[in-house]
């Protein structure tokens, strides 16, 4: 789906592929370290649902799993526990979720935040199909900066967006779809999640 700064998790899903990566150049570099005993937690997923006959996949395996009402975060990556360094910031999600007639099921990764500020490279939709599957961009989302209240900055593709504690961005698309293979209706979400500080004992690292 995306690719960080940071090395990724392996998944089955073809969105989740390794993009290159444009850096946006700042010179507001943090020279702050995070918060000893907190971590952040941010979440990008795209989502396809659809009506009628449309491109169909399905996919496996989600490799982490968030409570938002905990904060607790878990690995279900096989083999792979989750840990942070006194210098990390936290974790960005990646995810992929297909329902409908879209297909089904949920990828995902983590990618670890080293530093401040950092890209991940994001799919959205082009708004059209191709022969066999839904046609897909990637543009540059970058963690800026974030404050002791757990408010980041976030510049998503040239826009920049701050966002709450619990506060999302989103963009949604919804096509009419009627062709020599496909007839129906689908929709498109990407969405950008602040989940802000959570406390580091919640990471599940068994």
């Amino acid at each position: 789906m995306l690719q960080a700064c940071s090395p990724a998790m392996a998944t089955d899903s073809p969105l989740l592929d390794p993009q290159p990566v444009p850096q946006i150049s700042t010179d507001t570099q943090s020279k702050s370290l995070p918060p000893n005993d907190m971590y952040l937690f941010m979440e990008i997923m795209i989502a396809f649902d659809g009506t009628g006959t449309l491109p169909m996949k399905f996919i496996d395996f989600p490799g982490y799993g968030y409570d938002p009402a905990t904060g607790v975060l878990k690995s279900y990556a096989r083999g792979k526990k989750i840990s942070l360094t006194p210098s990390d910031w936290g974790f960005i999600g990646l995810r992929e979720k297909r329902s409908g007639a879209m297909g089904g099921g949920t990828a995902s990764q983590l990618i670890t935040v080293d530093q401040l500020p950092f890209t991940v490279s994001a799919p959205i939709f082009e708004g059209k199909l191709g022969e066999y599957a839904e046609e897909i961009n990637h543009i540059p989302v970058t963690l800026l900066t974030i404050s002791m209240d757990g408010e980041v900055l976030v510049d998503i593709d040239g826009q920049q967006i701050a966002l709450s504690k619990g506060e999302k961005w989103e963009q949604a698309q919804e096509m009419a779809v009627n062709n020599e293979r496909f007839n129906g209706q689908l929709q498109v979400t990407f969405s950008v999640i602040n989940y802000g500080w959570n406390a580091r004992n919640l990471i599940d690292s068994t």
